[in-house]
């Protein structure tokens, strides 16, 4: 932190903040630099004066970093489902084609064996090719509304579960701006006052001066003697 040419604290650069905080938490699928830009465009924003700001808007940032990742994830389910359940589409018709060629894995299926013990057995006699026309055609479908709306039925507890994490950051990251309005409207800027009521007192130049008192002349030793002798 330095000071301005009119003896006030000057505002916290980029750097030295983003030095003195803790690193954020940025998956290895995220940009990092698109990061340091959205908070770099928020010390530009808030214009911080000094650590208590830089922390407020940092839980701010990362909140929002967090708030925006949760709602991709959530977006992402409906595609992750659907494509599950191309997947299921694809092992069913492997299983019915194994079960066909071979008489023993029917009779194990009537006792209804495990999904991993069915995974297994597959494995085993081979299964079929994924380049196969029929799984490929599968594979290939483009998803309709109502294939969302059916990955949305059997996610239904996953979205739950997302849509509260979204609902705490959120209020986190207004809280965060809440307190650094209390901040500067309060504490914040008695401290402040208090700060360059200081400084102005410290590099303050005196301009006018006390007026020199003269001091009373000497009366030399000789005009000392001379008048006790006319005594």
């Amino acid at each position: 932190m330095t000071l301005n040419n009119k003896g006030k604290l000057a505002t916290l650069s980029s750097a030295e903040i983003k030095s003195l905080l803790w690193p954020p938490s940025i998956l290895s699928t995220e940009s990092a630099e698109r990061f340091e830009m959205v908070f770099d465009q928020l010390i530009a924003t808030f214009d911080l004066q000094d650590m208590v700001e830089a922390t407020l808007v940092w839980d701010f940032a990362v909140a929002s970093w967090e708030c925006n990742r949760y709602i991709r994830n959530r977006a992402l389910c409906f595609e992750r489902g659907f494509q599950k359940e191309l997947y299921c589409q694809v092992e069913k018709i492997k299983g019915q084609r194994v079960m066909k060629q071979d008489p023993k894995c029917r009779v194990l299926l009537n006792f209804n064996p495990s999904q991993s013990e069915i995974d297994n057995l597959m494995r085993r006699e081979g299964g079929a090719d994924n380049s196969d026309s029929e799984i490929g055609e599968i594979l290939n479908r483009s998803p309709s509304e109502s294939d969302h709306s059916y990955a949305l039925e059997k996610g239904i507890n996953f979205h739950r579960d997302v849509e509260f994490l979204i609902s705490s950051l959120t209020k986190r990251r207004n809280g965060a701006l809440q307190m650094l309005d209390f901040y500067r409207a309060g504490l914040g800027r008695r401290v402040d006052d208090a700060m360059n009521q200081i400084l102005e007192g410290e590099y303050k130049v005196i301009s006018e001066q006390p007026p020199n008192i003269e001091s009373p002349p000497v009366v030399p030793p000789t005009e000392v003697g001379v008048e006790a002798d006319k005594t």
